[in-house]
């Protein structure tokens, strides 16, 4: 329960930090560093917790990890600031920059209610695309020690190694994909969406499908690779639905995060009790590729209504002021 609790602040924390001191051509990027930083602590904690477990302790390597955390609590303290204007380490030409083409208004839109972010097509779509890759997500972390142990017989040691490769291999792709995202000027903001978010759904319920044809035992190498490669092309996600997110609900985005972290968590809640009834026929393909194509239909580059700033009335009526001088001079 700690864990669920510390890990759902994450997401709607990346959010806010995106909307705010991000330039708009850069939150790709921000967004592939911002949810990289699991997979770091993944590759730190497994290796050094089972390091210091056998020479020293198990209960050291909890004391050892709580003494981390609490550094890395306190930093943030000392260093976070809720405006980017106010933060000490950056200059005013980077502020301009990061709001440059940002929506002026000074009056915040209300918060949404929650119908009526549900009642979003595009929203649903996020949602249903985060949904169907977590799915998958926790067999290939959840069952795939397992499948190597019981399957491929492997030794706990090795079977542990090789849950650290795709976490290895999924950080250089969310990087990359984070720059390309943003980079990538041929495409529009919805085709960038759709086509990282098939590259993550479709090669990895490719690879998947292909997994069925190889017999364990006689090509266990083929057979591990394709256990894990699915997992580290899960990192095209991030040019996908997770930068949608925050496309379509801007200032409203952790908002929306916490409540896609909420269907993720009643997903993989499923998933336990789904995944040994799927595993005979590798349906999890299926579930990549419908996940991926409602997403595909449904979603927008564009903030919805409920996402867009309204003017104050000071502002309207100088506005409303500003056009009538301009008619009356005409």
């Amino acid at each position: 329960m700690t864990k669920q609790s510390s890990e759902s602040i994450l997401h709607p924390f990346g959010c806010e930090k995106t909307k705010k001191e991000a330039e708009i051509k850069v939150q790709g990027l921000f967004i592939s560093c911002l949810t990289g930083s699991i997979e770091i602590a993944m590759l730190f904690t497994l290796p050094v917790g089972a390091l210091i477990a056998e020479n020293i302790s198990w209960p050291a390597t909890f004391y050892i990890h709580a003494l981390i955390c609490a550094f890395f609590t306190l930093t943030l303290f000392l260093v976070y600031r809720d405006d980017p204007a106010k933060h000490p380490m950056l200059t005013i030409e980077e502020v301009k920059l990061i709001k440059q083409g940002k929506n002026g208004a000074t009056d915040r839109a209300a918060s949404p209610s929650t119908r009526t972010v549900l009642s979003s097509k595009a929203i649903w779509a996020v949602f249903i695309a985060a949904m169907g890759t977590y799915f998958v997500a926790q067999f290939l972390t959840i069952f795939s020690p397992q499948y190597f142990t019981s399957v491929l017989g492997y030794s706990t040691t090795i079977a542990g190694t090789m849950t650290i490769i795709p976490t290895i291999g999924l950080l250089p792709v969310k990087f990359i994909t984070g720059v390309v995202s943003d980079r990538l000027n041929i495409l529009s903001e919805v085709c960038k969406l759709r086509l990282f978010n098939s590259l993550s759904s479709f090669i990895g319920a490719s690879i998947l499908i292909v997994a069925v044809f190889v017999r364990p035992g006689v090509a266990d190498v083929v057979a591990t690779a394709l256990i894990i490669l699915p997992f580290i092309f899960y990192g095209f996600s991030t040019g996908g639905f997770q930068k949608a997110g925050v496309m379509i609900a801007r200032e409203h985005a952790p908002f929306v995060f916490s409540l896609m972290h909420i269907f993720d968590m009643v997903a993989l809640l499923a998933a336990t009790f789904i995944i040994p009834l799927l595993t005979p026929d590798n349906t999890f393909a299926v579930l990549l590729i419908s996940s991926n194509v409602v997403f595909t239909i449904f979603v927008k580059a564009e903030p919805d209504a409920w996402a867009i700033p309204k003017k104050n009335a000071s502002e309207s009526s100088e506005e409303s002021a500003a056009t009538e001088r301009g008619q009356n001079d005409v």
